[in-house]
């Protein structure tokens, strides 16, 4: 378990408060904490990547971060807005989110712990979003690789192939994209 972007607002998504409270909704939304006006690309699947904790942040959007007071303001919004009513078992998600992580120091730990008995809701969520943007990485956590391109096109084609021929044929060519890697 890492503790992250991704992972902060997986555990966000799964205390929603409808069905109509999406994956890319989740996302959207607490990006747009950090800046409302910066642009990810043309469709929603950078959302994906970042919450599947396959790419990091942008530094440039990280370094858009606003002032925790007005990040807890936003932060009371997006409760009202999106979370249930059992703020407790949220607050335990987190609590058990950080304590499973493998990769921050027990200081580090023991600090957001602190945090999450000590604050409210929406304070402690804007303390721990800083934290998840600002100093958690991926990049220590061993996350999977982003897949290329090609590999993906090849995997839809495999998943969409039924004569043993084309199998065959199509596992020469990821054998060939792998061994390019």
């Amino acid at each position: 378990m890492h503790l992250c972007f991704g992972s902060f607002a997986m555990t966000l998504l799964e205390s929603r408060k409808n069905n109509a409270v999406t994956k890319i909704t989740v996302g959207r939304e607490l990006l747009e904490l950090i800046n409302h006006e910066y642009t990810l690309g043309k469709d929603d699947r950078y959302i994906y990547y970042f919450l599947d904790q396959q790419r990091e942040l942008p530094r440039e959007l990280k370094d858009q971060m606003t002032d925790k007071t007005l990040l807890t303001e936003q932060f009371s919004r997006f409760v009202e807005k999106n979370i249930g009513p059992d703020h407790e078992r949220l607050l335990s998600d987190f609590a058990l989110l950080i304590q499973e992580d493998t990769v921050q120091a027990d200081h580090v730990k023991d600090r957001l712990l602190h945090l999450a008995r000590e604050l409210e809701l929406p304070a402690f969520l804007a303390e721990l979003f800083i934290f998840t943007v600002d100093s958690a990485s991926n990049e220590v956590s061993g996350v999977k690789p982003r897949v290329s391109r090609k590999r993906f096109n090849l995997l839809k084609e495999i998943n969409a192939a039924s004569d043993n021929e084309v199998l065959c044929n199509l596992a020469q060519l990821v054998l060939r994209v792998i061994l390019e890697s």
